[in-house]
């Protein structure tokens, strides 16, 4: 009798894992989670199925995003050298998401494919470091914390012309003033056609001809536009002051953590820990870590 095959040890943690530690790079209220299992020996093809699934019903998989506060989720597949074939998942969620739910059907077949392609459980492996761009990672943790993302840019001021660019009518007229094949004598329909564009400044009479309102849409970009400073401190910060991410180097970060306990603590108090804790706590959530660098680097005593 020929001898079994020899499959590497899957260990899926405990049903009341709460899940590792994430480290300082990770937002506050998110999770950054990888995960693998093993593929059920002979289900190869029926994790390609399963994966052919939600490809094909992407857009219905996308619905449940929101609720499960879940920015991004990407699925891999590999063949170690032993032979055995494992399911990775990465995901990039909010911690209140509400997990996957049954009574919906993109759900109740993934999870269907789930128990019949994969193992139960999953091991997690520990996370360490995340990166990501700083317009990148807020509308990241925009999503994972509230299931949404705020339209930047669309207020009192743009909101008008976009209705106008919306309306067939409207963006036909102001794509004939673009082109220069603006009638002379325009109808009644027309004329209503230009009147909103222009209460929109998308357009500017100029005599007797209209032109496009370049100047105000300038104006509209620059007021749109949030410059991110390119030096000093303010550039390692997020656009409400707390810390996105620290110097790589050293004397650099020296100068940043100085910046930062100048805004909160004077040279000349004594404070308690919890007391610290306090005033650092609107610059970070890990509060200990800065507490610790600021020590580090003779800012503290």
């Amino acid at each position: 009798m020929p001898d079994a095959v020899q499959r590497t040890p899957f260990q899926p943690q405990p049903r009341d894992f709460t899940g590792h530690r994430m480290p300082p790079t990770v937002p506050a209220g998110t999770r950054l989670e990888l995960s693998r299992s093993r593929i059920v020996p002979g289900q190869e093809s029926g994790f390609e199925d399963w994966m052919r699934m939600l490809t094909t019903r992407y857009d219905e998989a996308l619905a449940p995003l929101s609720a499960e506060r879940s920015a991004f989720e990407a699925t891999f597949q590999h063949t170690d050298a032993a032979g055995t074939s494992w399911i990775y998942h990465l995901t990039f969620a909010g911690e209140d998401g509400s997990g996957l739910d049954e009574s919906n059907a993109i759900d109740a077949d993934h999870a269907a494919c789930s128990r019949r392609v994969k193992e139960p459980g999953w091991e997690e492996l520990t996370p360490h470091f995340m990166l990501a761009p700083a317009p990148v990672r807020e509308v990241m943790q925009e999503w994972a914390q509230t299931g949404a993302v705020t339209a930047a840019g669309v207020d009192d001021s743009t909101r008008p012309l976009l209705a106008a660019l919306a309306n067939p009518t409207t963006r036909e007229a102001f794509a004939r003033i673009v082109l220069g094949e603006a009638s002379d004598a325009p109808s009644r329909r027309d004329e209503r056609a230009l009147a909103q564009l222009a209460a929109a400044g998308l357009i500017v009479q100029s005599g007797d001809d209209w032109d496009v309102d370049a100047a105000h849409l300038r104006t509209l970009l620059q007021r749109g536009t949030r410059r991110r400073p390119n030096q000093g401190p303010e550039r390692f910060l997020t656009s409400d002051g707390r810390i996105d991410r620290y110097p790589s180097q050293q004397g650099e970060r020296h100068e940043f953590l100085r910046a930062l306990a100048a805004r909160v603590i004077n040279t000349t108090e004594t404070l308690k820990e919890a007391e610290l804790g306090t005033r650092l706590a609107p610059l970070t959530d890990d509060t200990a870590l800065l507490r610790r660098m600021l020590v580090d680097h003779g800012i503290l005593h």
